[in-house]
């Protein structure tokens, strides 16, 4: 007859009678709920390990059941590999199993799978050390324990409260999460027109006049241009990238180059941007100062005055005697759009490519 010392078979039968299979069924789901918030994090943000949630989500799963239940009988493995399939079913329902763009063979999902439940089984039971197996034969192998008799530990009570359990806090976290992706949906863009704009934003220079110090005048003006226009060019003309639009710093960095640098090009740019108020003070100022495109603007005036004719007449004669290629360009198109087109353009305060060129 097998021999055992009391105080092993004390320890043991004070181990045995803590078992508590419902008390885990119970309290097992409230791990499912963040496992699978958790789930949902890192297919988001990390999407190249989300299979290996198969696996963590079943070591998880089986020490919460291990914690909780402190038990030894099949039943708590059985509890452990019912809970880690229902989680597992939520993510696959829930479109988590794989990350965004990510394959992988199914042999090795289901492998990963399989060693997820695996693991939760196993921890979800507590090993008898090796010196207390024997006593362990006698109480609980030899004879049924009577701990297992007890309601708390009766797996047809156990198991059906952690699948209700668990199944309806997973619904729960399902809809949340769905509405979750619905709202981020929405968001979108939302979002990506902010990136855009702060992106924009990078780009643009400040116009204090200490970081306008720092450009030429003929800088400045092409990022007139690209405040009034919306595309920043480059010297030669060409377009580089788009650009923020603001009426208020493109005339910030024209009064700067007036006030600082008296140029008469800004004084001309900063009456077209200001005309219905009052700009055509400016403009007739860098005419008086040379200016060739206010020139030009106030010849083209005189046909929105029902004078067509001596607005052609002074044209002619800017064409004539200007060498210059694009104040040249500018009289020929203000000639061949007609007269029309260029008083109804007039009230947009346009700032054209070669004004800044």
């Amino acid at each position: 007859m097998m021999q055992v010392e009391q105080e092993l078979l004390d320890k043991v039968e004070a181990k045995l009678n803590r078992q508590n299979a419902l008390k885990a069924a119970l309290l097992v789901p409230f791990w499912c709920l963040p496992l699978l918030v958790t789930w949902y994090w890192v297919f988001h943000n990390y999407g190249k390990a989300v299979p290996m949630f198969l696996l963590a989500s079943g070591i998880i799963i089986g020490l919460a059941i291990r914690f909780h239940g402190r038990g030894f009988i099949g039943t708590f493995s059985l509890i452990a590999l019912i809970a880690h399939l229902l989680l597992v079913a939520a993510a696959t329902l829930s479109g988590l199993l794989l990350g965004k763009g990510e394959t992988i063979w199914a042999v090795i999902l289901l492998g990963l799978y399989i060693g997820g439940a695996w693991l939760a089984s196993f921890l979800a039971r507590i090993q008898i050390p090796f010196l207390e197996q024997r006593a362990y034969f006698l109480l609980a192998e030899k004879t049924q324990h009577p701990s297992a008799k007890r309601w708390r530990n009766k797996w047809f009570l156990a198991l059906p409260s952690m699948c209700i359990l668990s199944a309806s806090l997973l619904f729960i976290t399902m809809i949340g999460l769905y509405s979750l992706d619905e709202y981020n949906r929405g968001l979108a863009p939302y979002v990506a027109e902010q990136k855009a704009q702060d992106t924009l934003q990078k780009r643009a220079i400040n116009v204090t006049p200490a970081s306008l110090d720092k450009l030429s005048t003929k800088e400045a003006l092409r990022h007139v241009y690209a405040y009034s226009g919306g595309e920043l060019i480059s010297a030669s003309g060409h377009f580089i990238h788009t650009y923020p639009l603001s009426n208020y710093k493109a005339q910030t960095i024209l009064k700067y180059l007036i006030e600082h640098r008296d140029n008469v090009r800004a004084k001309f740019l900063l009456g077209l941007l200001t005309e219905k108020e009052h700009g055509q003070a400016l403009i007739e100022e860098a005419a008086d100062a040379g200016d060739i495109y206010a020139k030009i603007h106030l010849a083209a005036q005189f046909a929105c005055y029902d004078k067509p004719e001596i607005a052609r007449d002074l044209l002619n004669r800017l064409r004539k005697t200007t060498r210059e290629t694009h104040p040249r360009g500018r009289i020929n198109r203000i000639l061949s759009i007609g007269f029309g087109q260029f008083c109804a353009e007039k009230d947009y305060s346009p700032v054209s490519i070669e004004y800044v060129l």
